[in-house]
């Protein structure tokens, strides 16, 4: 894969789509569907829900479509394609003890990428309990050194050695840290960097230290986006050199969700959530409130409340209203259709929403190339289980 070139052609295809980008669909209400997007809410609103959920899913949808959303779904989903890892064994988690589907899935895939290159010394940042660097130690006898700012992990790791794999206590040394780029680097450049899921700019923290150290290794597979401010993202010449894009907080937060494949009951259950929050702003709309407001974190178990309910408990300001007018409202053929105008907005949206974790992800890759690393960019996990599946490698 061309990285430069992959990279200039997602950040064309999102700079033409930036307003959306940076925009939940309530927030552009009632100005919604604004240039070509109208035409796709419009054809989408016909599709059947599991036509819909192909959409969301990424999958050519059965039905015949129009040009105008053939060519945005082509050109957008032919962006994300990134070469899968290979691994030339796997090596079984060998304690699985209260380890979920997807945490053992995570760590086999990884360890045993690691395990094929036979590390002699492992630092493991953000490690937390530290199951990733077990697998590996227990496979090759090697040290690692992990390194997690919570407590509480690392007493759960050091209980579950203590308990259950003694023999590994001699090889996992814990350090209680908040670690960054000018962490002292204790093993010389023979170090072998991981780090599985860090979160936000530690990703950054991560690669500056092995570009300051020059350690031997890096493996590295980014998530939480949403945490970055801008300065954490474009720190590659190249990036800034090329007009680049600055994402808010709605594609940043829409980023790191992305690539998640739903089944039929997520999705049902994500549509009901979209249509009790949808249809709660436009009553508010209708009522005077032009402003978009955050309902903040719902619990699941609300989404069972009749709508009146739901709006009481999130908008108390609106108990005067009758139960009656608020289910009437919700009801109403007009309020449906609006509804499914945003869910549709929205869906679309979603699409872009890998681009611009590849976009971050790409511009890191650029950054340690510039540096005159070998690096390369793959996919190492199934994204039906672990959809932040981007693993950064770079070495000397």
């Amino acid at each position: 894969m061309n990285i430069e070139k992959r990279f200039i052609q997602i950040k064309s295809f999102l700079e033409a789509h930036i307003k959306l980008v940076n925009s939940e669909p309530l927030e552009l209400y009632p100005d919604h569907l604004f240039g070509n997007y109208k035409l796709l809410v419009q054809e989408l609103k016909t599709f059947k829900k599991y036509e819909l959920l192909e959409i969301e899913n990424q999958q050519i949808p059965q039905r015949k479509i129009s040009s105008s959303l053939s060519k945005f779904l082509t050109e957008c989903w032919g962006l994300y394609p990134v070469p899968q890892v290979h691994i030339n064994k796997n090596y079984p988690l060998f304690s699985k003890r209260k380890v979920s589907i997807k945490k053992q899935h995570e760590i086999e895939r990884l360890a045993s990428f690691i395990i094929d290159q036979k590390p002699n010394t492992i630092l493991d940042i953000g490690s937390g309990a530290g199951l990733l660097s077990m697998q590996i130690s227990n496979q090759l006898n090697c040290q690692c050194t992990l390194i997690d700012q919570s407590s509480d992990f690392q007493a759960k790791g050091k209980q579950i050695i203590k308990r259950w794999h003694s023999h590994l206590g001699h090889n996992i040394k814990y350090i209680n840290k908040f670690f960054d780029k000018n962490y002292s680097n204790e093993h010389g450049p023979n170090q072998f960097i991981i780090g599985l899921h860090t979160c936000g700019n530690l990703s950054n923290e991560l690669i500056d230290y092995h570009l300051n150290f020059s350690t031997s290794k890096l493996v590295n597979i980014p998530c939480c986006y949403h945490k970055l401010n801008n300065s954490q993202i474009n720190l590659s010449k190249f990036a800034k050199n090329n007009n680049p894009l600055e994402f808010n907080k709605y594609a940043k937060d829409m980023s790191a969700k992305s690539y998640k494949e739903l089944s039929l009951r997520d999705f049902e259950h994500k549509l009901k959530v979209k249509n009790y929050r949808y249809a709660l702003h436009l009553f508010r709309y209708e009522n005077g409130d032009d402003q978009f407001t955050s309902l903040g974190k719902t619990q699941q178990k609300d989404y069972g409340l009749s709508f009146s309910e739901y709006t009481k408990k999130y908008s108390p300001d609106l108990n005067s209203i009758s139960n009656l007018q608020l289910e009437s409202f919700i009801n109403s053929n007009k309020t449906k259709e609006q509804v499914l105008e945003l869910i549709c907005l929205g869906i679309l949206r979603n699409q872009l929403g890998r681009l611009v974790e590849l976009y971050i992800v790409l511009d890191r890759v650029l950054y340690l190339q510039e540096a005159n690393k070998e690096v390369q960019l793959h996919t190492i996990f199934d994204r039906n289980l672990s959809p932040r599946n981007l693993l950064i490698t770079s070495h000397l």
